[in-house]
């Protein structure tokens, strides 16, 4: 048999499955990879943590000094990790349920905005076609009007030509003079 040299010191590697479990899987070491503090010294991210990872078996409740969105959801995920394999069927199932009605309701409001989009614009597209007809419908009487007073027509003539009210003949002839004033 060969002779080993005699290894007089250990060095180990903490970076590998067998360095990190000897540094930190003795009870010894625990403390180098989670440090002991009181919740008062909690101040960074990484305290509390470590804090969680520590003492998660022994909360009842989230402390104050944990309740921030991260954790809760940590505490979440930690409840569903000691739920019994029937129990967390279930709950993947309501989950599931939960999701898809979900994904139905706004489903349905998107096809509901749609159908009142096109509706909308239907109502607009009428309503925009019946104020083009009574658009024109005026310019076609302003611009009788104005044409026939330039052929010298009177007023009562022109209403009785055009089968328009007096008061609108003037109306319009009194704007036509305004608005030649204006020029």
């Amino acid at each position: 048999m060969t002779d080993l040299p005699k290894i007089t010191s250990v060095y180990f590697d903490p970076t590998t499955d067998f360095g990190f479990k000897k540094l930190f899987g003795e009870e010894a070491n625990k403390d180098l990879l989670f440090p002991k503090r009181k919740r008062h010294q909690l101040q960074t991210r990484f305290d509390k943590w470590c804090y969680f990872l520590k003492n998660l078996e022994d909360f009842n409740s989230i402390p104050d000094i944990l309740n921030e969105p991260l954790f809760m959801k940590a505490f979440d995920v930690a409840k569903l990790s000691k739920m019994d394999p029937d129990d967390y069927i279930l709950y993947q199932i309501s989950k599931s349920k939960k999701y898809d009605m979900e994904i139905l309701e706004e489903e349905a409001e998107k096809r509901g905005l749609e159908r009142g989009f096109a509706k909308g614009m239907e109502k607009g597209i009428e309503k925009g076609k019946i104020e083009g007809i009574l658009e024109e419908k005026e310019r076609n009487e302003v611009n009788s009007v104005v044409r026939l007073q330039n052929k010298g027509l009177v007023p009562l003539q022109i209403s009785d030509l055009l089968n328009i009210s007096l008061e609108r003949v003037q109306e319009i002839i009194q704007k036509n003079v305004l608005n030649a004033a204006d020029k």
